[in-house]
């Protein structure tokens, strides 16, 4: 089950996200788990101020996790240790799309990396040109 938010701290501060968010994720979140479906949550942005409630919502799934390239104030490190039972959907840089097939090879294996064996998913979020999609996708697959 997917949950379309948009959360970031910078429009979302702890106070907010405690008395509003928590609560609904929990009600969610748990009817989900009953139901044995995987939980998904679009949080990006900045979530550092967030991490330790984010990590008491029963979300499976952090979904569009930005990278520091994009401006998150939390590398893939900080979050694999804020949130260990949480799967992150990095957002993959928009920006990285008109890089050559080398550039995007080499980002993505350093992303690789930070996850080691921990497993999370890539994905485009961002609109690019239309033109960039088949070679953007085509790396990326070849790189995962």
């Amino acid at each position: 089950i997917w949950q379309p938010d948009n959360i970031t701290s910078d429009t979302t501060p702890p106070d907010i996200f405690s008395k509003y968010h928590l609560p609904f994720y929990e009600k969610i979140g748990t009817k989900c788990r009953e139901a044995g479906k995987v939980y998904l949550v679009h949080i990006d942005g900045k979530t550092k101020a967030l991490h330790t409630l984010i990590e008491k919502a029963p979300i499976d799934v952090i979904e569009s996790f930005t990278l520091p390239l994009m401006g998150s104030d939390m590398t893939i490190e900080e979050a694999l240790q804020a949130w260990p039972d949480k799967v992150i959907c990095p957002n993959f840089p928009s920006s990285l799309c008109l890089e050559s097939k080398d550039m995007i090879l080499g980002y993505m294996k350093r992303i690789s990396a930070s996850f080691g064996n921990k497993p999370y998913m890539i994905q485009i979020s961002e609109d690019i040109d239309d033109t960039k999609y088949n070679h953007v996708l085509r790396t990326l697959g070849k790189a995962m």
